[in-house]
């Protein structure tokens, strides 16, 4: 199948930050359509795919050189947009390089600024440490055009492993801590959350 204007997502993998970019990437698709959105993680590809079965639009493929060899095949003189998420590290060059050769000639690399000379995007926000994972995505939704409109809402698979008085009826799974403090919520937030 010959992919044309993919948006393709860099991910190292992390559950938590998956299914935070679920949510970016639904107002991608409500923001551009036309484009076929692939997820491309070093790890966890079968656990991720399985995270993304009710989103038909999302694909998840593994970050190796056998598949993104095929995959440019598919994708090369594509308008495609490559994202590379915010990240506490500075982005290997490796994988700048990638973003690149996906996007060549016609596409954009999209990503966030450690240092204001770093032009290895062409659409870059600056990266902010005490943003939240996910509203630093957001800066990048607008950086790229895409409304913040009305998607559906995330629908994940039932867990069937549940305890029994939980199957059916609607629960909420919370974990609390991040990695570290600026992915986790700030107290306030726990406050203004429990007390919905």
């Amino acid at each position: 199948m010959r992919l044309t204007d993919t948006f393709f997502v860099f991910s190292y993998g992390a559950i938590g930050d998956f299914l935070m970019l679920l949510f970016f990437l639904e107002h991608v698709h409500v923001g551009k359509p036309r484009h076929t959105i692939v997820v491309l993680t070093t790890r966890n590809v079968t656990l991720l795919r399985e995270m993304a079965a009710e989103y038909p639009y999302i694909h998840v493929a593994p970050f190796e050189i056998s598949s993104l060899a095929t995959l440019m095949s598919h994708s090369f003189f594509q308008k495609n947009i490559f994202v590379i998420p915010p990240t506490f590290y500075p982005v290997p060059r490796f994988l700048k390089i990638a973003a690149g050769l996906f996007c060549f000639p016609r596409g954009e690399t999209a990503g966030f600024l450690w240092r204001r000379n770093d032009v290895s995007y062409n659409v870059a926000v600056p990266f902010d440490p005490r943003r939240l994972f996910y509203e630093n995505l957001q800066q990048l939704l607008h950086a790229l055009n895409c409304p913040e409109g009305s998607s559906p809402k995330p629908k994940l698979p039932f867990d069937e492993s549940a305890p029994a008085s939980f199957l059916g009826r609607p629960y909420i799974a919370v974990a609390p801590f991040a990695a570290n403090q600026s992915r986790s919520l700030p107290p306030q937030r726990w406050a203004l959350l429990l007390s919905r």
